[in-house]
């Protein structure tokens, strides 16, 4: 499923900037996968039977399993780059979205075990729906993390986009009473980042420069340090994914003491 054959199986069309219409219309005509708890997750430790000190938590997009990451060489890449960190892809598919429990399971089947299991580090990240539901953690429990890669990252609809363009940008964008389960209140959060100043949680950023969802990419991409933001050309698809993950693990991104 690649280039132009490949198709989602759940387009993002929603009109609606709250989380619950999003993902309404996030899943129309679709059969949400079943909801487990915990969540299922692959671990990919970096040594059989040794635990490194950083964990990697990944989460695909709308239209993958959490199978994916292995399927399109996403393990073997970060192996062959020397990533010192453990890999853990978690199935939080498109269902614990519209349960509006993703931050919640994420939170208890897969951070907290990691911490008890003694990880110094935690990054977490995603494709797309991934990468939206890595900020939806990270909104409420920043503290948990080391930091974000979001790739090709879902960070709102063309009403929200709209409404901070009407109003002169990100930094004269100021709405009032946003409710706690609006995608507002991710930009919110990614106002505060601003280039040169040490954020609270790092991102690394990755896409695609014709990406349907790059004027949100390049919106956020000017609130971070150029170091952490990288890019190629092509859209929203496993070939660009696949490049920017390759050349991001390869730039040794990780270090965690020990």
């Amino acid at each position: 499923m690649r280039g132009a054959k490949r198709s989602f199986q759940c387009n993002i069309i929603a009109s609606s900037a709250s989380i619950i219409f999003l993902f309404a219309g996030l899943i129309l005509g679709c059969a949400a996968p079943p909801i487990k708890i915990p969540m299922d997750q692959i671990e990919y430790p970096v040594m059989p039977n040794q635990r490194a000190n950083a964990l990697m938590i990944l989460m695909a997009g709308a239209g993958d399993r959490y199978d994916a990451f292995e399927k399109y060489g996403y393990i073997a890449a970060a192996r062959k780059a020397g990533l010192n960190a453990d890999i853990l892809a978690v199935d939080a598919h498109y269902g614990y979205f519209t349960e509006l429990t993703v931050r919640e399971r994420l939170h208890q089947d897969v951070v907290l075990p990691a911490k008890a299991r003694g990880y110094k580090c935690i990054w977490m990240g995603g494709i797309s729906l991934g990468g939206f539901g890595s900020l939806i953690y990270a909104q409420k429990y920043a503290d948990q993390l080391s930091g974000l890669v979001l790739i090709a990252p879902y960070i709102g609809n063309r009403g929200t986009l709209a409404e901070i363009e009407s109003a002169g940008g990100l930094d004269r964008w100021n709405p009032a009473n946003v409710p706690d389960d609006d995608e507002r209140q991710l930009w919110l959060m990614l106002k505060k980042y601003q280039p040169g100043v040490t954020p609270v949680l790092p991102i690394h950023l990755l896409y695609g420069e014709s990406d349907r969802f790059n004027a949100f990419h390049k919106m956020l991409a000017a609130r971070l340090d150029k170091k952490m933001v990288r890019t190629v050309d092509g859209g929203h698809d496993w070939p660009q994914w696949q490049s920017l993950w390759t050349e991001f693990v390869a730039s040794n991104p990780i270090a965690c003491k020990s």
